[in-house]
């Protein structure tokens, strides 16, 4: 019983005093969604582990890609721009189930990323779309995004409306 009482005592003021915390806590790392609400990195990081993170959505697209929907004329680079940040000013998250596409390379500088299903949800967390996508992921100065097919279900609205 003693034993038992004395290593107690002994546990708790080691622990008390701090000897099992870390000299140089790291802050947690930031969940890239909250920087990326729409989630364009995971496009990349689905065939690409080097893909720089950061919000400027310019890097992640090659200068002549387009985006293409049956419900609208093809867009270049710019409009698609313009409609990723008017989809990210209203509050949306996009959810890309990377695992399910079927991923074929091209050589070492290029993929096709075939039926990327996504989820489009409302600021509310409401689904607001959902489809599937097809893309041309090209090693140009990093990876980018050269095409963009989207398919949404049930012939709904586009992932985005042009702009």
């Amino acid at each position: 019983m003693t034993q038992r009482f004395i290593t107690c005592v002994c546990m708790s003021f080691l622990i008390g005093c701090s000897v099992f915390d870390l000299k140089n806590p790291q802050a947690p790392s930031l969940d890239s969604s909250a920087n990326d609400p729409l989630n364009i990195r995971d496009i990349l990081m689905s065939v690409a582990h080097d893909v720089a993170d950061d919000m400027d959505y310019g890097s992640y697209f090659t200068d002549d890609v387009t985006f293409t929907s049956f419900n609208f004329p093809p867009q270049g680079k710019d409009n698609i721009l313009r409609m990723l940040e008017r989809l990210r000013l209203q509050g949306s998250t996009v959810d890309w189930e990377v695992e399910k596409a079927q991923k074929i390379p091209e050589g070492n500088d290029q993929w096709i990323v075939k039926e990327m299903p996504y989820i489009v949800y409302s600021k509310d967390g409401e689904p607001i779309s959902a489809g599937k996508a097809d893309f041309r992921i090209v090693k140009n100065n990093g990876w980018m995004i050269s095409q963009w097919k989207d398919m949404p279900e049930n012939n709904a609205n586009a992932f985005f409306e042009p702009y």
